[in-house]
């Protein structure tokens, strides 16, 4: 649950394939465009960043542990490697959430969907948060009954700047239908 900025170091990759391609991406800086675009095509479609690729020549070295830069600032709610991990194509290394703004699901009775349209304006309270009282109001209605539990959902959007809402957190929802 660490916070990032978009930028920050994720983590830094060791491999002999990117070492080699780094060597090659140094050499094409020297030749023509493209040899240049050969090479940094290759090293994009092997999920190396811009960023990595400026300091690379910025520096005129090559980087033996290659830095993997955070593109959005968020949470890390996801980190699926440690020092060591070998990482194979196509796996997801980390997820960074923004929790900004976060959804509230809402399970409704199916006799009181009727009264709930897009819109309609909610106050949200937090057990967890004493004292905390939000105004929102309905995004979206799911199209589909629960038939074990008999109930629609309905989705809210709360604004979480400070992050004192997490995800899964309990609320009590109440539905303003004049």
């Amino acid at each position: 649950g660490d916070e990032v900025k978009s930028g920050d170091v994720l983590f830094e990759m060791f491999s002999p394939e990117l070492i080699v391609s780094q060597r090659d991406y140094l050499l094409a800086l020297k030749q023509s465009k493209t040899a240049q675009n050969n090479i940094t095509r290759r090293l994009l479609s092997f999920g190396v960043q811009q960023k990595a690729l400026n300091l690379i020549a910025k520096q005129k070295t090559v980087q033996q542990n290659l830095p993997f830069f955070a593109t959005q600032k968020g949470t890390i709610a996801e980190l699926n490697v440690t020092p060591g991990t070998y990482v194979n194509k196509g796996m997801t290394i980390a997820k960074i959430q923004d929790y900004s703004t976060v959804w509230v699901i809402v399970n409704v009775s199916e006799k009181d969907m009727g009264f709930i349209t897009k819109g309609t304006k909610t106050t949200v309270h937090f057990p967890n948060l004493p004292g905390k009282t939000i105004s929102s109001k309905v995004d979206y209605i799911y199209p589909k009954i629960n038939e074990r539990t008999r109930t629609g959902r309905v989705r809210l959007i709360i604004n979480n700047k400070e992050g004192t809402l997490r995800p899964g957190t309990y609320a009590d929802v109440v539905f303003n239908t004049q």
